[in-house]
């Protein structure tokens, strides 16, 4: 028997797991196939409102992404510090063009 766990997310075959976690809900082959096949980036196995597992959005770190977005900006930074400095062969325009961007 297949199972599926709320708490977990996970799937569980009683032929394989000794230990089945107590809000078990019983899915066949199909549905646990389903809810897998549906996946996309950002998403999760989830319960949908019968218990059964779907694909959900995945809850967002909100700390975690500003993290990143960070990260990601300073190096934006960084890579075009060289832009603003006086001594750069650019023209006028192009830096200007590199102050707005940065």
């Amino acid at each position: 028997m297949l199972y599926f766990s709320p708490a977990t997310g996970g799937f569980y075959d009683s032929r394989i797991h000794a230990e089945l976690p107590a809000d078990k809900v019983e899915v066949t082959a199909a549905e646990r196939d389903e809810a897998l096949n549906a996946l996309a980036p950002g998403q999760r196995i989830a319960a949908g409102p019968d218990g059964k597992p779907v694909a959900a959005a995945a809850p967002v770190d909100r700390d975690a992404a500003l993290r990143r977005l960070r990260i990601r900006r300073d190096r934006l930074l960084r890579d075009s510090d060289h832009s603003q400095m006086p001594d750069f062969p650019i023209d006028a325009g192009a830096r200007a063009a590199w102050a707005v961007y940065r």
